[in-house]
């Protein structure tokens, strides 16, 4: 059986006193509390301007509060302090954090589409690979010797998993991927097209020539991170290149060799972060923001969009600009030229 995916996996609705249960919800109407007499039926979830009656939406900050007012929703997930400025008849689900129990309630409504089962001559597996239970291969993936892939992995069409590579338990690894020489952890969501394990930029210069290095090292990649589309990390040199967990890429991001990445970081779109850098825990780099080689980056530093670092960063630093400077030393520099050229036209 050739793999293709199931056209739907939404639910059909839900009963508004069963999602509040699953996010711990209070429910509110009127601005008070509320107990259910009846079965409220939610069929969807959707925005503040597109949900209908039977939807629910949410609501987190006070810049969205005429939204808030107007929405045509039956039911809001929002926090107690925004309760006073709900408009009557809407049901609420009053919660901490209401973006995240959105979330949670999305998933229920929206679930990925299952891939129908594929038969073995439509891909490829070694015979010394070891793939473990309620695992799945599907059409045209190609797996290769001494392969090791743990329990509940999904590998979509058209994969290609080199040999010796390691996959450990509940990930996912979506089409068109390519991983060699690397090893993941559990709960991993690896997104199409990415590039993992190739060799890095690096050559050696002789007499004019350039003489590539050969790249011996793999790459490491922790629990819980998730690695967007198109998205390229190459092996180490002689070492690893380590991805931390809870990591997550966006799309269209490069790990150049030999590179180190602490725990939580979040990298945006475009981001390349060269050679040999070390990255701490929990590091935020904007979009097409880029880190020179051989960098060391301390721990919850802030890197904001097309900004261009050149020099190690202490714990905590916020940096914005080429080169990257202290951000509010680059905006007082922004601010005194606008002085300067107000000047100059009078």
């Amino acid at each position: 059986m050739t793999t293709k995916q199931k056209s739907s996996q939404k639910i059909k609705s839900a009963t508004l006193k069963s999602l509040a249960e699953h996010i711990g919800a209070k429910i509110y109407r009127n601005q008070k509390e509320a107990l259910l007499n009846e079965d409220i039926i939610i069929t969807d979830v959707g925005s503040l301007t597109n949900a209908g009656r039977d939807h629910i939406t949410f609501v987190s900050s006070n810049k969205n509060l005429k939204l808030f007012l107007e929405t045509q929703a039956g039911v809001c997930i929002t926090t107690h302090d925004l309760i006073a400025h709900a408009p009557n008849d809407l049901y609420l689900l009053v919660v901490e954090n209401p973006y995240v129990s959105y979330i949670k309630i999305a998933n229920i409504f929206h679930k990925e589409p299952d891939l129908e089962e594929s038969s073995p001559s439509t891909y490829y597996i070694s015979e010394s690979a070891r793939i473990g239970l309620n695992s799945r291969v599907h059409f045209g993936c190609y797996i290769g010797q001494n392969v090791q892939i743990g329990d509940n992995v999904e590998i979509h069409p058209n994969t290609y998993i080199g040999n010796g590579v390691v996959i450990g338990n509940n990930c996912i690894i979506y089409s068109n991927a390519t991983i060699t020489n690397t090893i993941i952890g559990d709960h991993v969501i690896i997104h199409s097209g990415a590039r993992i394990g190739q060799d890095g930029f690096g050559y050696a210069h002789d007499r004019g020539n350039h003489i590539k290095i050969p790249h011996l090292g793999n790459v490491i990649i922790g629990n819980h991170v998730e690695i967007g589309a198109n998205t390229c990390i190459d092996r180490g040199t002689l070492d690893s290149t380590v991805i931390g967990d809870m990591c997550k890429l966006d799309n269209l991001v490069q790990i150049g060799h030999n590179v180190s990445l602490g725990k939580g970081c979040l990298l945006v779109s475009q981001v390349g972060i060269a050679g040999s850098s070390k990255l701490g825990n929990y590091v935020t780099v904007g979009g097409q923001g880029g880190v020179a080689g051989h960098l060391k980056i301390g721990n919850n530093v802030q890197i904001a969009a097309q900004s261009g670092v050149l020099n190690d960063l202490d714990d905590k630093e916020i940096v914005m600009g080429l080169p990257a400077q202290p951000i509010r030393t680059f905006w007082r520099q922004i601010a005194t030229i606008k002085t300067l050229i107000n000047k100059g036209k009078k």
